[in-house]
């Protein structure tokens, strides 16, 4: 389809911010052809942008492409590229067309656009009424540079969510949308939008390490002896479970007979007559300790202990599940029972273990508070 319009502005001016739109527009093979005032560029298919004088201060624009879309593209950049040759010096409208896409344009070609007009190219405009800009006075060049109320309405103020503070606002509160954002609405250039996706990418990085620093005590705080309510009965609950003799004596006696049993395994004793007299010795010892804290009471549920002497509980019956194997295994001699009731074991020791530092601190926070209590005394 083809599109023509009469626009103000000189045939350089147009052909000089022509360039800069398909730049922006982010076209390919982006060409220009001074002996034929023709610039052209692919995106959606060709575009091809023909320059005519029409007068001193005003052009015929004619736009071909095959592609609609290409033309709408190019309307909406070319507002913004005359803007900004618009405000700069005048001098920039002649430096874009010396060397506006690589070797495009030859010593040639930058002699033709800098030379004055010909006589004879004066004589064929006689009939045109000559205006004589005045001294240090820009070109104007506005959105009514294109006379339909389509391009007009076309040409409206950029909506808040696509200008560059908001952008660059929401790059630095939410560096991933904002990123998303610079590409999603083509904000700066794309050499630009490259630069800004590196730091802001480094930036990410220090952004998420922050967001995981302050929320990561909340969600690795779990299961505590800190549980303390306004009047710290929780606290008192959770203290007068551990201080209970059978639980107490399950916690401090475990893991002396843990290590003991552990180093008649590694030394290679479980299987010989004497280490498995051991051995036995040390399921009976635990076998007690298990039915003695299993046997404790088992707390309201609304006690904060409670979900610890599940725990606790839980570990007991490992323990006299691996001492069901173990005993077997050593009344039958064979190797491979023995190793797998050592797995068994090794299952209740880590449960164990689990357990064990929820008490140590509750010991060490006990043994505190009575320091600070005898000091304040």
């Amino acid at each position: 389809m083809i599109e023509k319009f009469s626009a103000k502005g000189s045939a350089d001016l147009w052909l000089a911010s022509s360039i800069d739109a398909l730049e922006i527009s982010e076209f390919e093979d982006i060409k220009f052809e001074p002996g034929k005032n023709e610039v052209s560029g692919k995106k959606d298919g060709e575009l091809t942008i023909r320059v005519s004088p029409e007068s001193q201060n005003s052009a015929i624009l004619t736009l071909d492409s095959e592609s609609e879309k290409n033309i709408e593209i190019y309307k909406k950049s070319v507002v913004q590229a005359l803007t900004n040759l618009i405000n700069g010096p005048e001098e920039n409208i002649y430096i874009r067309l010396n060397s506006p896409v690589g070797d495009f344009v030859n010593e040639e070609d930058i002699q033709y656009q800098l030379e004055p007009p010909q006589t004879d190219e004066l004589e064929e405009n006689e009939n045109i009424e000559e205006e004589v800009p005045e001294p240090n006075k820009k070109e104007t060049i506005n959105s009514e540079s294109f006379v339909t109320a389509k391009e007009v309405e076309q040409q409206e103020i950029t909506p808040w969510y696509k200008t560059n503070w908001f952008s660059l606002l929401i790059c630095v509160l939410c560096p991933p949308l904002g990123i998303y954002l610079l590409w999603k609405y083509k904000i700066f250039y794309e050499k630009d939008r490259k630069i800004f996706t590196v730091f802001f990418g480094i930036y990410t990085i220090l952004w998420a390490w922050l967001i995981f620093i302050i929320l990561i005590p909340g969600l690795t705080r779990g299961f505590t002896t800190e549980k303390v309510d306004e009047n710290g009965n929780q606290t008192e609950q959770i203290n007068a479970y551990w201080t209970q003799e059978s639980v107490s004596n399950f916690m401090g006696q475990m893991p002396g007979l843990i290590n003991e049993y552990d180093n008649l395994y590694i030394n290679g004793e479980l299987g010989s007559p004497t280490g498995n007299e051991t051995a036995l010795n040390i399921y009976n010892q635990v076998q007690t300790l298990c039915d003695s804290v299993i046997n404790v009471s088992e707390l309201s549920a609304d006690n904060a202990a409670l979900p610890i002497q599940q725990k606790v509980n839980e570990t007991a019956e490992l323990f006299k599940l691996a001492i069901q194997d173990g005993t077997n295994s050593l009344n039958s001699g064979d190797i491979n029972a023995i190793n797998n009731s050592v797995t068994s074991w090794n299952t209740a020791e880590n449960s164990f273990y689990s357990i064990n530092y929820i008490y140590d601190n509750a010991v060490q926070t006990a043994v505190d508070e009575d320091s600070t209590d005898s000091s304040e005394n």
